[in-house]
């Protein structure tokens, strides 16, 4: 999305500046009082006149974001406050025609979900507590997925492949620094919730990456389509709940023709850097440090943990039905202390989409002890 909204706001705005107010006497007299009030009225019209064309301005820069998917709750999303409570923006998110998808922000009351973060070199980090003087608090929001049918695929960078034209998801963009940066920017922004409605059935590509969520991760059990990354680059993710995670023709794109065993999987790049992730919980069971997965996930696609917080892996007790992990599936994971390797786990390996080979990379960058 590269439209100028404010360059075409501004000019609008110059030429109802340039509206002339005329200031003559009433016809037929020569009552001052009368060509005073004459000129006032006058004037009425001119302000009246210019109110109409700044009117005219802020519904079509609304009109422009509404056709990119994102629709501006208030005047000026960056500069104008939102009071709690109230919508910042929505639009519509659908896959397809036939999706009736649409997205929600809203921002969160002060006394929920406090957010700090920190100016950085590419964007800001984000806590849960101000963690040193350079962390000031700041608005956090609740994103709202609700209608029927599946959310479109969107663009992340390292997650999705380069030939996918398609923008990052409009919510995100809504909360970015720059609304108009490229859509490769990796800068995470202030949604500490997602809410999916229970008519979705298909949550797409990088859809929830790049977010500022923090807590426990659930899933709705009506969702059975999952993309790639859906929950990547989230740095303050600490717990999911696999209770209601039931994918079901899940592939891993990045080893093209790859064949799950079952198709219940654990999709590519899925909560790849998410370095707080450490804890599990499956069938009520609570895996504090350990990668855990239910019994009807078989396989781990590509990078789908890589560079997580697990200090575990232990395919004799939380990873007991895997069969099949791709690469870097469970790499780069900073505070492994214990890895229990299986006989009987392919740990597959293949030709990449930019045509190079990879290998297993089972524990490539991870600080292993046992």
């Amino acid at each position: 999305m590269k439209k100028n909204y404010y360059a075409k706001a501004l000019a609008l705005t110059v030429a109802a500046s340039m509206v002339s107010v005329p200031a003559f006497a009433a016809e037929g007299t020569d009552d001052p009082q009368a060509q005073e009030k004459t000129v006032e009225q006058d004037e009425q019209k001119g302000e009246k006149s210019a109110e109409e064309e700044q009117e005219k301005t802020e519904q079509l820069v609304k009109e422009e974001k509404i056709e990119d998917g994102i629709s501006a709750a208030s005047d000026d999303d960056q500069e104008t406050a939102v009071a709690e409570g109230e919508v910042f923006a929505k639009g519509d998110c659908g896959a397809t025609e036939e999706d009736e998808v649409s997205w929600e922000l809203v921002k969160n009351d002060d006394t929920d979900d406090t957010l700090y973060r920190k100016a950085e070199e590419n964007g800001y980090s984000y806590a849960t507590t101000a963690e040193d003087d350079e962390y000031e608090k700041v608005d956090s929001y609740t994103l709202t997925i609700s209608g029927e049918g599946n959310i479109a695929d969107y663009y992340g960078k390292n997650i999705t492949i380069d030939s996918f034209e398609g923008d990052i998801a409009p919510w995100r963009r809504a909360l970015l620094s720059d609304i108009e940066a490229d859509r490769t920017t990796q800068e995470v922004v202030p949604i500490t919730k997602v809410i999916v409605g229970d008519g979705i059935t298909g949550i797409g590509t990088d859809a929830f990456s790049y977010l500022a969520l923090n807590g426990t991760i659930t899933f709705n059990e009506n969702v059975t389509y999952y993309g790639s990354g859906v929950y990547s680059y989230c740095p303050l993710i600490t717990t999911v709940d696999f209770t209601n995670f039931k994918p079901e023709n899940v592939s891993d794109y990045w080893i093209p023709g790859h064949e799950m065993l079952t198709g219940s999987a654990v999709p590519y790049g899925f909560f790849d850097r998410d370095k707080s992730l450490n804890t599990c919980i499956v069938d009520g069971k609570t895996y504090t440090g350990e990668l855990a997965l239910p019994e009807r996930i078989d396989t781990i696609c590509t990078a789908a943990f890589r560079g997580t917080g697990f200090d575990t892996i232990n395919f004799d007790d939380g990873l007991k039905d895997i069969k099949e992990v791709g690469p870097y599936g469970m790499s780069n994971l900073a505070n492994i202390d214990t890895f229990t390797y299986p006989g009987d786990v392919d740990f597959y390996s293949g030709e990449s989409p930019n045509g190079n080979k990879t290998s297993s990379v089972v524990l490539t960058g991870s600080g292993i002890k046992n």
